[in-house]
């Protein structure tokens, strides 16, 4: 298994199956004018929710029985419940699970499809811009404490999820505004925070890569509640979605009228920051 992948597909396959397989599975319940209460049989409104979002998990069980109780043929619902099998592959950010957030996993699949990643991080660099030894300060900072252990296994998730947006086929530009605190912020002391930022200014010089800075003077401004990250697709068909990670948890919004606020607000903070080039500490 290389770093980002998984046995038997790449996790652009895999997540493009998984959400290809929503979208047709939507459709049927929608076509056959059912709502969730229709559907007790395959299972709870937030999982069928799940399904059709593409977070899956998917058996070919409950494909089965929502295309016989929305009345989908036998050659269809074999179609659909072959397609549900092919999403099973373990991915490698299953075997974190107990550290991360539930809805890491579906933000990593979807990073690696992306053509579009923007961010807005106030007080750490974002995840996809770290170096290992960076990521690891942050890591032994966390409260509860986390063991040296599993601080080394979150490093080489971090590095794994990079490499399958940098290193991935999709090839996704990335645009982060960083509020200044992230970069005057001697994480991991002052040899580790160098290196971030001479590792973020290379990063900023390459074409693929916007990053931009909000600085102290630029005064109140309109995120400043706190972090979030949009992902955008090149299929017109892909929902655009944003994700919001706090202490208490993470959550995926997915309503387009949301996504559009978080739009707004990114390109009102973009207006308001210089680009990290311009930026002098």
């Amino acid at each position: 298994m290389t770093d980002g992948g998984m046995a038997g597909q790449g996790p652009d396959t895999s997540v493009t199956l998984r959400r290809s397989l929503g979208r047709r599975l939507k459709a049927i319940r929608q076509e056959a004018g059912l709502g969730y209460p229709q559907l007790k049989t395959v299972g709870s409104r937030p999982k069928i929710v799940r399904i059709e979002d593409g977070r899956g998990p998917y058996k070919s069980a409950d494909v089965r029985e929502l295309c016989r109780v929305c009345g989908v043929s036998a050659e269809e619902t074999e179609e659909l419940a072959a397609l549900a099998d092919r999403t099973k592959e373990d991915r490698v950010w299953d075997d974190y699970t107990d550290l991360l957030p539930g809805s890491f996993g579906t933000l990593v699949d979807l990073e690696s499809t992306a053509n579009l990643i923007s961010m807005y991080e106030p007080d750490v660099m974002p995840g996809l811009l770290q170096t290992p030894n960076y990521a690891r300060a942050v890591f032994e900072a966390s409260s509860p404490p986390v063991d040296a252990v599993d601080v080394q296994r979150l490093v080489d998730v971090r590095v794994q999820r990079q490499a399958a947006v940098f290193e991935g086929a999709a090839k996704a530009r990335i645009r982060a505004v960083l509020n200044e605190a992230v970069l005057v912020r001697k994480v991991g002391g002052r040899e580790v925070a160098a290196e971030q930022l001479a590792h973020v200014r290379s990063l900023a010089a390459t074409r693929r890569v916007d990053v931009r800075v909000l600085t102290f003077d630029s005064g109140a401004h309109a995120s400043m509640r706190g972090s979030f990250t949009m992902l955008e697709f090149a299929n017109p068909e892909e929902q655009s979605v944003s994700y919001v990670e706090s202490p208490a948890g993470a959550r995926l919004i997915n309503k387009p009228a949301q996504f559009m606020i978080y739009r707004d607000v990114f390109t009102s903070l973009t207006k308001q920051s210089i680009p990290l080039k311009e930026y002098v500490p």
